[in-house]
């Protein structure tokens, strides 16, 4: 409207022309304030901040500035200590997560050490260990062993509370040099990821349908756990599988610790796990139970998610037929309808890796495949193989057959394929990732994400039974 037109209809209805500029008013205000307080969708979730400075201080050059290096480096004789500072900036919401990650230049079996410091006015050109600021007595957190030329990462959430600078010193009780990249090595300079429950979460899985994403054979030493938990942030899935050998190579609780958790570990609050063997090297898979807690919530369980029921097995106690595992899988099945059904565990009927056709396996398809279950999940050899709709005995089957995944790419190291087994429609090897599902109210899409650097082309859809 012209404004002339504007200014004489203010001045035959001078009530009405006070609500529009009043209205045209707060809707300005609304504007200004969401831009001035930086809501929106980029302040929550992950964030990754690089390092603002960095340096390293040592006992035997008391007076020695080596914030220039391009190394930061850690030891117990002569003692040296690092030191990264990162500034976290527009970061809505609560802290949930907090990951300090460091791309090493060594190896070490025993790890470094965490700690808090709490005085922030250190430089890179001034710190010197006459100067340097004293760690807290506390360690936050220990890494463990780790590999050189890797990134390893340690959960630091308790010292990150929201925006602002925060230090952190790096200590060992090892008389072996370990290193890291420093800021000054633009790809590999320490990194900060803050993951935050804000008022902007991620967007929900296309078309509203749940995602559920996973794999097996996870994390280890040297392992490519952090890339394929890198892949798991991407996707951002409902739910989180793992098909069994979780820490390497013991299952023991250290080992979840040192390279589950700072890997994987960030989505067990979603996280529907089942054991492998190599969890069982620990007596009763306890430690397994013990860091799952909660998430596992027997020795095999049942969850719904849309549609679909999902199965939980464990292929490391008994499951012959007449066991109360399948007794129990059997009258779940039929007690629990559901338009479509999937079943993970660790040990594969079907593989055409190392490990081969596994016998054992065959009470879990009798019981499925008599329900009309639809999908199978497995791990146990270290490659991602992709069968065709079969029958438990291994006949091709289009109306009424199961559809297996080898999914064991979750991060140890690859196997080979000696032998081809019938029905086997895609195999891969060397690439490491996750297999992504989205559930369909009838049907599901599947998709092989591998890790960065790595590509391979392998989806398709499937009409539930």
């Amino acid at each position: 409207m012209p404004r002339r037109d504007i200014r004489a209809a203010a001045r035959r209805h001078p009530r009405r022309a006070r609500s529009f500029w009043l209205v045209c008013l707060l809707w300005a205000l609304v504007v200004v304030l969401a831009v001035t307080s930086g809501v929106g969708p980029a302040n929550a979730g992950t964030q990754t901040f690089k390092a603002t400075a960095d340096a390293y201080v040592s006992a035997a050059q008391q007076g020695g500035t080596f914030g220039s290096e391009s190394r930061l480096k850690v030891d117990a004789s002569p003692v040296m200590r690092a030191y990264v500072r990162f500034t976290v900036q527009n970061v809505s919401g609560t802290v949930t997560r907090a990951t300090l990650r460091l791309y090493a230049r060594t190896s070490s079996n025993v790890g470094i050490e965490v700690r808090s410091v709490t005085s922030l006015g250190w430089t890179e050109t001034g710190i010197t260990y006459a100067n340097a600021p004293a760690p807290s007595a506390a360690v936050t957190r220990t890494s463990g062993s780790f590999s050189a030329d890797q990134w390893i990462a340690l959960d630091v959430t308790p010292l990150v509370v929201g925006n602002g600078a925060v230090s952190f010193a790096l200590t060992t009780t090892s008389s072996a040099l370990s290193s890291f990249s420093s800021r000054e090595n633009s790809t590999r300079a320490p990194q900060l990821v803050v993951e935050t429950g804000g008022s902007s979460p991620p967007p929900p899985p296309t078309g509203g349908d749940p995602v559920i994403a996973g794999a097996g054979d996870i994390a280890t030493s040297g392992g490519k756990q952090m890339a394929t938990a890198d892949v798991l942030s991407a996707i951002n899935p409902t739910g989180v599988f793992t098909t069994g050998d979780n820490a390497y190579p013991d299952g023991t609780l250290a080992q979840f610790n040192s390279y589950y958790e700072p890997s994987w570990g960030r989505f067990k609050s979603k996280t529907y796990p089942v054991p492998g063997n190599h969890d069982y090297h620990v007596s009763g898979a306890s430690a397994y139970f013990s860091y799952f807690g909660s998430r596992a919530p027997a020795t095999y369980y049942a969850w719904n998610i849309g549609a679909w029921r999902m199965y939980a097995l464990n292929s490391e106690i008994a499951h012959d037929a007449g066991s109360a595992q399948i007794t129990w899988l059997k009258n779940d099945l039929a007690n629990n309808p559901k338009a479509c059904v999937g079943a993970y565990w660790h040990k594969p009927l079907f593989s055409s890796a190392i490990h081969g056709n596994i016998a054992g396996g065959r009470p879990f398809w009798d019981a499925l495949y008599a329900a009309n279950a639809d999908l199978i999940i497995v791990g146990h050899d270290h490659t991602y193989e992709r069968f065709a709709p079969q029958t438990p005995s291994g006949q091709r089957d289009t109306s009424r057959g199961i559809r297996e995944f080898v999914v064991g790419t979750g991060g140890a190291a690859a196997y080979a394929f000696p032998t081809i087994q019938p029905n086997s429609e895609v195999r891969s090897t060397g690439i490491w990732g996750v297999l992504k599902l989205t559930l369909h109210a009838s049907s599901y899409d599947w998709r092989f994400e591998p890790i960065a650097g790595q590509t391979i082309s392998e989806s398709g859809s499937q009409a539930c039974h």
